[in-house]
């Protein structure tokens, strides 16, 4: 008897299977981008650098953007997003509420140093000791009339940040608009902590 060969569906099925693995991989794919997105829109925001307050840490001249957390623990140190005057500005932690912050002037030197509740701060972040000379010295004691709270002799000053507040300052204190001049401001106004940043075209 003649045998017939049965038909052979073996090579659709398998091209089939191949467009639904194909088409699942893509999915998988739009899911995670879609999701990572809708985190990062949920967590995180950037925040594009303008200006050299906070030089050398952060530079407009490098076309700079900084990522920051929406949700986060603070600490001294940390660099922020603060909302003022209805404009995001970057700057850096230094004293918190209940700390007692004092800028020691050296007779000598005239080289200002931050202590903060009596231990000196170790400012790796700014350009140099030098930053903080005479002239911005006589720019923080105008802090008197910003601060009840603050007390000054020939070359100490010392405040005592009010709990719900912090002291911010820019990295480059020569050019930059903060505590320094405008006193400690409310910790309400911080709006994000920032984790990282990259260059853009």
């Amino acid at each position: 008897m003649k045998e017939f060969s049965k038909p052979n569906f073996v090579l659709g099925k398998s091209k089939t299977n191949i467009f639904v693995k194909i088409f699942n991989l893509i999915l998988i794919i739009f899911l995670c981008v879609f999701t990572t997105m809708y985190m990062f829109y949920l967590f995180c925001f950037q925040v594009k650098v303008y200006g050299s307050s906070m030089y050398p840490t952060f530079s407009d001249k490098n076309n700079e953007v900084a990522v920051a957390l929406r949700w986060f623990g603070l600490y001294h140190g940390d660099t922020v997003v603060i909302l003022h005057k209805d404009t995001m500005i970057l700057k850096r932690v230094i004293a918190m509420g209940d700390d007692e912050l004092s800028l020691v002037q050296d007779k000598d030197s005239e080289l200002c140093v931050y202590y903060l509740n009596g231990n000196p701060l170790n400012e790796y972040y700014i350009k140099s000791a030098g930053e903080m000379n005479d002239r911005y010295y006589k720019k923080v004691k105008k802090l008197k009339d910003v601060v009840e709270t603050e007390t000054a002799t020939s070359n100490i000053l010392t405040i005592l940040i009010p709990s719900d507040c912090v002291f911010v300052l820019g990295d480059n204190r020569g050019v930059s608009e903060d505590s320094s001049s405008l006193g400690p401001l409310q910790r309400s106004q911080i709006i994000g902590k920032v984790f990282f940043k990259y260059k853009i075209a």
